[in-house]
């Protein structure tokens, strides 16, 4: 299946959530829309599961088109950024409704959060590379 141009490994399109999984060169790249709360966390934790069955080292969870983010789904990206790859995965959040959750919770902490998908995979290419260390860029 193709979007975008790009390869996808898996589509859920359900009322209150988007979720797209492919690959941007050596990264993978879960793009999120719509709702995480508690009724939508199950589809987002089964699709972070298969990414982390695939053992990508390098794991960009996209939520820009995320316009809400409960305690249910900090609480999964949490977990997600423990278990799914080798280094630190990078989130992109770019609406105040995401960001600042992910601020108040903790999440920026062990995560690293950034502006754009185009920032994400360069930083993700660049601490791959061994040309820096993943730190809170935005």
């Amino acid at each position: 299946m193709t979007a975008h141009g790009l390869d996808t490994h898996f589509s859920i399109d359900a009322a209150d959530l988007t979720v797209l999984e492919y690959e941007r060169g050596d990264v993978a790249v879960v793009s999120v829309g719509g709702e995480i709360d508690m009724s939508t966390t199950p589809e987002l934790r089964e699709v972070l599961a298969r990414v982390a069955a695939r053992g990508h080292e390098d794991v960009v969870l996209d939520l820009s088109d995320v316009t809400f983010l409960g305690s249910a789904g900090a609480v999964l990206l949490l977990g997600a950024a423990s278990s799914l790859s080798v280094r630190p995965m990078v989130l992109v959040a770019t609406d105040p409704a995401v960001r600042r959750p992910l601020e108040l919770l903790g999440v920026c902490s062990p995560i690293t959060v950034c502006g754009s998908i185009f920032e994400a995979v360069s930083l993700v290419g660049s601490a791959r590379d061994g040309a820096g260390v993943l730190s809170d860029a935005g």
